[in-house]
């Protein structure tokens, strides 16, 4: 299977639950040390998943890995998967910053943008960055809105695009730009909807609209827009996978073999949700012993 989904067994997450507990009542905060648990008390079969998401594995799901809304304890066990048990160098960009996802007090009436309230469309990550973006993890620490993140298969996309013009959007070239999640500046890229990176192929899908700057990816050729509408009549032809927002989900994607996105959140005072993000590019650490510090952020 190219999507894996977990559920932890009661007696596992109970588990973890007391490791985080008794972990953090010592003061410590190393990522590193709570991968090592989890690498013991997570199935074999889970753990070889993680490794090959973007490597013949498309998304990995992990629900109930815990029940603590405390946020340390869903910062550690999302730092800890996704550094040392998927490979994801987390990018940091001066001038965005990724790591909480949360509702703001001015996104309310804002679609398109992860602290916002309002709906958004289902995209790949970073596709304007000169670093690829392989990876994209997320960490459920609370969510009382229950919203789900919601993902698409790529292919499976591409499935029910017109094949009359199937072959002209897989090589066409189209301008990508960033959006209100970046400060200060708008960054525009231009490259192929498809690219080939390690003998793999890999799109580009950015079906985003702000409200400001439009369409996050258009047709460098305009006459050729016509080819997004398609996209977005396939996707919505496509079958969607979700992931639950609950406490303790963890989901793993490759960046640009799955399009992710969200629903509406209820506009409501004191929305009680935040998710952890982390996204970049697979690699195999090279220094295992250089660990993540994490505690000033908090």
């Amino acid at each position: 299977m190219i999507h894996q989904s977990f559920t932890c067994t009661e007696s596992t997450r109970k588990c973890i639950d007391l490791f985080m507990e008794n972990y953090l009542s010592k003061g410590n905060f190393s990522p590193f040390d709570v991968s090592v648990f989890l690498n013991e008390v997570l199935p074999s079969t889970i753990l070889s998943d993680l490794k090959k998401v973007g490597v013949g594995v498309k998304s990995v799901t992990i629900h109930s890995l815990f029940s603590s809304k405390n946020p340390k304890v869903g910062l550690l066990i999302h730092e800890a998967i996704s550094r040392f048990l998927c490979d994801l160098e987390d990018i940091k960009y001066p001038y965005e910053e990724h790591k909480f996802l949360y509702p703001k007090g001015d996104g309310v009436n804002v679609a398109e943008w992860g602290n916002g309230y309002g709906v958004i469309s289902p995209h790949s990550d970073d596709l304007y960055e000169t670093i690829d973006t392989d990876l994209l993890s997320l960490t459920v620490s609370k969510d009382e809105t229950k919203s789900s993140t919601i993902i698409y298969d790529i292919d499976q996309v591409l499935n029910n695009f017109p094949a009359d013009y199937l072959t002209d959007l897989l090589n066409m070239e189209f301008n990508y730009i960033s959006g209100k999640n970046v400060n200060g500046r708008v960054i525009t890229k231009k490259r192929t909807f498809r690219e080939y990176k390690n003998n793999m192929s890999y799109y580009n899908i950015d079906l985003r609209k702000e409200a400001e700057l439009g369409n996050r990816m258009y047709p460098v050729d305009k006459g050729n827009n016509y080819l997004v509408d398609e996209l977005r009549i396939a996707l919505e032809k496509t079958a969607p996978l979700y992931s639950k927002g609950k406490t303790g989900t963890f989901i793993v994607i490759s960046n640009r073999e799955v399009l992710h996105g969200r629903g509406q959140l209820p506009k409501e005072d004191n929305t009680e949700r935040l998710l952890f993000r982390s996204k970049g590019s697979k690699y195999l650490t090279p220094q295992v012993e250089k660990e993540l510090t994490l505690e000033n952020q908090y």
